[in-house]
């Protein structure tokens, strides 16, 4: 039996390498792509927990690893059955072909002996050895021979079938031509054993050849899972991790006020539950925000009604119009004056408060020149500052954004009273106006104590008050900051406290006209 003949038998039932690695590709894309599918469409972990979520995915990478190994198993299963079967098949030609061998040199010899001695006894005996060379020539065909092997066979049985029927005769003459053709037979005979042995080396090579590409295949089977593992991994990780990541940008927003913002979580049946949770949290929120609101809004209009009849007899005593006031009187007034207008400063910082705190604020947005709105700001602060003996470093560029003026003006009027409010006596005040990548920025400093790290992240806080201000002055409502923020968020700008060697250092930007 020849390599051809092996190769022949095996190819029926084996695949090769190429196409078995290209089959197992594509199985592990198909794959992947019905579960990118099941994913998109069907939607099956939201209607799971995140328990079964994970033990799913636990299960599905075992599972991979579990065809693997079956794939392997199934490999060597096959190498070794084939080995086995070629082995033995070339084992039994050769055995089968030594036998033959031996008969035909039986054969001969009993030939030879019945034509010497002439007894039709060891005619015979011939007989006998002829059947079992037949019954080994029987068996030696039932095996995978090729076609050379074949041939040679059948010319071997022609042969002796002839020398048989010359001896059976009994002719001199005849049977002498007919031994001598035993010869011949022997050639056959050996030459069909030298075959065999070689058959067997060849079976080796082609075992080690196959055992070869069951190696490369489990190879790539390897190479082919280890992806689909981390693809499988990868989409866990997402469908596991987005949902926490909503929760926890939910809590974030939560934690930064913002309940205007609807909150939704996609993801595992107990994680969206979570997430509905979390926006009932923000809609209870939205309404004790919207009620604090109305409540501040109603005391602020409440107050004014009576602070403007208390002012107004203020003014008439001031102005003497009940009679001449003595120098102490004169002082209760003055006094009164002072905190009529602290008081006025307040409601009027909780009315823009509730405004600010509003759902939908009204902007009445047009162009607006921040150089001019600035300069006007810090004018009319001009008698505080005088005052207080500080002085004004400005440093302002033209700027124009799209705003509400009003609004605007109250920013820098509250950065202002603040930087103000805690700076020394006779100290100074830094403005700057800058155009900077599409945005017009603003940087208040001033010469104060300054704002502590750990205070920055609340001082934009309602009516969060830091330390006191320098020499004892009067402490404010905690709104000033509160406001700007508020407004420089309507206005899709930023503010925030900026690192700082001496005093607060305060920006805002605001995006330009056009920008």
């Amino acid at each position: 039996m020849s390599g051809a003949g092996i190769a022949k038998e095996g190819s029926g039932n084996v695949k090769t390498p190429q196409a078995a690695r290209a089959g197992f590709g594509l199985r592990v894309l198909a794959f992947v792509a019905r579960f990118r599918l099941a994913v998109k469409h069907v939607r099956f972990y939201r209607t799971t927990s995140s328990l079964q979520l994970i033990l799913t995915g636990f299960f599905l990478l075992a599972l991979l690893l579990i065809v693997g190994q079956i794939a392997a198993i199934t490999s060597v299963d096959r190498l070794a059955r084939q080995g086995r079967e070629w082995v033995y098949q070339a084992a039994d030609t050769l055995h089968l072909s030594q036998v033959l061998a031996t008969d035909i040199t039986s054969l001969e010899r009993a030939a030879r002996q019945f034509q010497i001695v002439g007894d039709r006894a060891l005619l015979d005996v011939y007989v006998e050895r002829r059947a079992r060379f037949l019954h080994t020539a029987e068996r030696l065909a039932a095996v995978r021979l090729t076609e050379g092997q074949r041939q040679r066979l059948d010319t071997m049985l022609a042969e002796e079938a002839q020398i048989s029927l010359a001896l059976a005769r009994g002719n001199e003459n005849e049977t002498r031509r007919a031994i001598d053709k035993f010869a011949a037979l022997d050639v056959l005979a050996r030459t069909i054993l030298q075959e065999s042995g070689e058959a067997i080396s060849q079976a080796a090579e082609q075992i080690q050849e196959t055992a070869g590409d069951t190696k490369r295949r489990l190879i790539y089977h390897a190479l082919a899972l280890i992806p689909a593992a981390l693809i499988l991994a990868a989409i866990y990780s997402v469908l596991i991790n987005r949902p926490i990541r909503q929760l926890a940008r939910a809590i974030r927003v939560l934690g930064e006020g913002n309940v205007v913002e609807s909150l939704r979580v996609v993801g595992p049946r107990d994680l969206e539950e979570l997430g509905k949770q979390l926006d009932w949290l923000r809609l209870r929120l939205r309404g004790l925000e919207q009620h604090k609101v109305t409540i501040l809004r109603n005391i602020s209009h409440e107050l004014k009604t009576p602070l403007a009849a208390i002012r107004e007899g203020v003014e008439l005593l001031n102005d003497e119009v009940p009679g001449t006031l003595n120098g102490k009187q004169a002082e209760i007034v003055r006094i009164l004056q002072g905190n009529i207008g602290r008081l006025q400063k307040l409601i009027e910082d909780l009315i823009n408060f509730s405004v600010a705190q509003a759902e939908d604020p009204f902007l009445n947005e047009r162009p607006v020149q921040l150089h001019r709105l600035l300069e006007r700001a810090i004018e009319e602060q001009q008698p505080v500052l005088t005052a207080r003996g500080l002085a004004v470093r400005r440093e302002i560029a033209e700027a124009t954004v799209i705003g509400d003026p009003e609004k605007l003006k109250s920013i820098f009027d509250n950065l202002l009273s603040n930087a103000i409010k805690y700076s020394p006596d006779g100290g100074e005040i830094s403005v700057t106006l800058a155009r900077d990548g599409g945005k017009a920025v603003v940087d208040v400093r001033d010469q104060g104590p300054g704002i502590a790290a750990a205070e920055r992240t609340k001082v934009f806080d309602a009516f969060y008050q830091g330390q006191p201000a320098a020499k004892g002055h009067i402490r404010g409502t905690g709104l000033g900051l509160s406001i700007a923020h508020a407004y420089v968020r309507l206005h899709k700008g930023t503010i925030e406290v900026m690192e700082s060697l001496r005093g607060a250092h305060l920006r805002v930007a605001l995006p330009l006209a056009g920008g």
